[in-house]
């Protein structure tokens, strides 16, 4: 009996944000275990290979690699399968507080920040700095905040955060209005863990809400 996680991908079984070709061989580079789910990611291979056209096969994304020039968040990486995000932003997992009171939070990409801004609460999205490792900026996750839906079916999706509803099994909210007519039907039932309150200034630098 196998032990373990799976070590392999067929390529039918892969996302289909990664555009890969049916007819382009059996299997797909399968993302190793790190921050990153493995739907909400792209290899580096991927993104050398398929996307950059840096190279052509599978040995030349080894060589690249092995020449420790490739960084993400500014630390080398030699993995090949290594999954990279797609968000320049993090969004709060859970406040808490650790060993002597000391307070931290968590990141959906895995990271931990201690002593954060007190006004910090799960679900918002803060701006975080590579270098410094500091937290620059933060947005709420209220209402009236524009929010990115990014899992489910509406995926995609800008919208504004309508109202808010919490019941005993699971917490949903309605999103009513929609920037630059990317629909005209309302998202309703969202899940809190598929929703996103992006910066507006650095994805839509001229949007509007509209009415």
């Amino acid at each position: 009996m196998a032990r373990g996680l799976k070590k392999h991908l067929k390529r039918l079984n892969a996302p289909k944000h990664w555009m890969l070709d049916k007819l382009g061989g059996a299997f797909a580079p399968k993302p190793s275990s790190r921050p990153h789910k493995s739907r909400e990611c792209l290899p580096l291979i991927l993104i050398l290979r398929n996307r950059l056209k840096y190279a052509l096969n599978y040995r030349e994304v080894v060589s690249i690699l092995m020449q420790r020039h490739i960084l993400v968040d500014g630390k080398i990486r030699t993995d090949k399968t290594y999954p990279a995000g797609f968000y320049k932003l993090c969004k709060v997992r859970s406040v808490q507080f650790g060993q002597k009171g000391i307070p931290y939070l968590n990141t959906y990409d895995g990271r931990t920040i201690r002593y954060p801004d007190s006004l910090i609460k799960a679900n918002d999205t803060i701006k975080f700095d590579l270098e410094s490792q500091k937290t620059v900026d933060f947005v709420r996750f209220d209402v009236r905040n524009v929010v990115m839906v990014t899992g489910g079916r509406n995926r995609g999706r800008v919208g504004v955060i309508k109202n808010r509803e919490k019941t005993r099994v699971v917490s949903r909210l309605s999103i009513s209005k929609t920037l630059l007519a990317m629909s005209l039907l309302p998202v309703r039932a969202m899940f809190l863990s598929s929703v996103r309150v992006p910066n507006l200034g650095f994805l839509f630098p001229r949007a509007r809400v509209l009415s």
